[in-house]
């Protein structure tokens, strides 16, 4: 439709959009990488297509490209200059231009002091991720040259992924012949006299997995038992709050990174609830090689290495979905599966490589809320991509009332039939044609008509049925 749309009206720049918009969903990045050039002819003058396009090529990995975009920006538009100095940041970092990302933070740190500490939290994965890639590939020499151009606002980096990075220039050090250097860069990274770290597990993929969550202001103490559990098995956690919440929070947590969502869903439910399009975007700016979503009050059990060894390794290739175990227990991580049951509703936990978020964008549903954790696994399977479930007793949940706002379930209930309906096609496959008449069916019966939530209840299982044929379990 959108393509008849552009043959009529070739200079449609609304047309364009959506065809970028829709091509970043689906992971087609050069379509959208051709439309949005296309949109930046319509409108030249139009810095923020300029800077679209920049980020297009950065995820392309055309990185010289990208760099032109952020110059254009900036000398065409000197009030962008922010926007372009980021995407440098970026672009540099994860290119290996590190003189060049380090002008480009000292500029922003004096247009925009109070952000800079976020941004350096976020973009020292672009770094780190250069680096280690040079190292794993035997680059020593040129890692040891690297590690002399970083910036110096990531001395203060407190990110689990800087033990690694240290790591790979001290091993460089020795492996090139500077011992006295790499003497000097393995104490740095020893504590002081007295103080401790936070010991790592045996788990083989310990360091290369990342878990983005929302913590909550209340029900601290199960939140903080459940986020010691994952810091135990080697991941890194990232929480996305409002700014008021994560003002509250942020010295409660422990070894959590917390980044500052720039909306919530406040207008439209009351509550700050973030968005599963936002937690998304944190994701890419991490060196991990998994990247995951975790309710916050989950547990994961101390003894599920063997499990999350064998999810992590299949996430690298599918959308790993995991049930959770209800128990009446007040310390879950004591509890075997023997004595719990599993919740058949729904996903809390998933596993997916960072190259997929880009598909999993411009959703309008919220972390907390309903529909999201049935949309993630469909959305998956109707692009192609396989889905695995993990049933093992290894994530841990308490008994707690929930009851959803009527108004939300059915909102969302609506969004979930009009995003996967937008997103079906042509595409051959049981689930996609399966799903496609069960949408007509739940368009046929509700139309512009607002059933109650009761009502609407009939729809989730069917999908999650549809969901269960076309997976396979871990």
């Amino acid at each position: 439709m959108l393509l008849d749309v552009v043959r009529i009206a070739p200079d449609s720049l609304a047309a364009y959009s959506t065809m970028v918009r829709v091509s970043q969903q689906l992971g087609r990045l050069s379509e959208a990488k051709y439309h949005c050039e296309r949109m930046v002819e319509l409108a030249p003058g139009d810095v923020s297509l300029v800077l679209w396009l920049g980020w297009l090529n950065f995820e392309l990995g055309c990185f010289d490209e990208a760099k032109n975009c952020a110059d254009y920006a900036e000398s065409a538009a000197p009030d962008r200059s922010p926007d372009a100095q980021r995407l440098l940041v970026f672009v540099c970092g994860k290119s290996g231009d590190w003189r060049r990302a380090s002008v480009a933070l000292e500029k922003l740190s004096a247009l925009q002091p109070e952000s800079i500490n976020e941004l350096v939290a976020v973009a020292f994965g672009a770094f780190a991720d250069h680096l280690l890639t040079r190292y794993r590939a035997g680059a020593f020499t040129e890692v040891v040259n690297l590690s002399t151009q970083m910036p110096n606002q990531f001395a203060s980096t407190d990110r689990a992924i800087a033990d690694e990075v240290a790591f790979a220039v001290s091993d460089s050090l020795l492996r090139v012949g500077q011992y006295d250097e790499a003497m000097r860069a393995i104490k740095a990274c020893i504590p002081a006299s007295g103080a401790s770290r936070r010991p790592r597990p045996p788990l083989a993929s310990s360091r290369s997995l990342c878990l983005v969550t929302s913590l909550m202001p209340s029900r601290l103490a199960i939140q903080k038992r459940a986020v010691e559990s994952w810091l135990h098995l080697g991941a890194q956690v990232v929480s996305l709050n409002s700014a008021q919440e994560r003002a509250s929070l942020e010295h409660a947590f422990d070894g959590v990174r917390f980044v500052t969502a720039q909306r919530d869903a406040r207008d439209r439910f009351g509550k700050p609830y973030v968005y599963i399009h936002d937690m998304m975007t944190v994701m890419p700016g991490t060196p991990a090689h998994t990247v995951g979503l975790i309710n916050a009050d989950i547990i994961l059990s101390p003894k599920s290495g063997p499990v999350l060894d064998k999810a992590l390794a299949q996430s690298r290739t599918s959308l790993v979905c995991g049930h959770r175990y209800n128990v009446d227990a007040t310390d879950p991580r004591d509890v075997s599966g023997s004595g719990a049951d599993i919740y058949e509703g729904g996903f809390d936990w998933f596993l997916f490589s960072p190259e997929t978020t880009a598909g999993y964008m411009d959703a309008p549903f919220i972390f907390g809320g309903p529909w999201w954790d049935i949309w993630l696994p469909a959305r998956a399977l109707s692009r192609g991509i396989s889905v695995s479930t993990v049933r093992d007793p290894v994530a841990f949940h308490e008994y707690h009332d929930q009851r959803w706002d009527e108004t939300m379930y059915r909102e969302l209930g609506h969004d979930f039939i009009r995003t996967m309906t937008a997103a079906s096609g042509p595409t051959e496959g049981h689930f996609h044609m399966r799903l496609s008449e069960l949408l007509k069916t739940a368009q046929a019966r509700f139309g512009s008509d607002k059933p109650s939530a009761q009502e609407f209840s009939w729809l989730s299982p069917l999908v999650r049925s549809l969901i269960a044929l076309d997976s396979r379990v871990l």
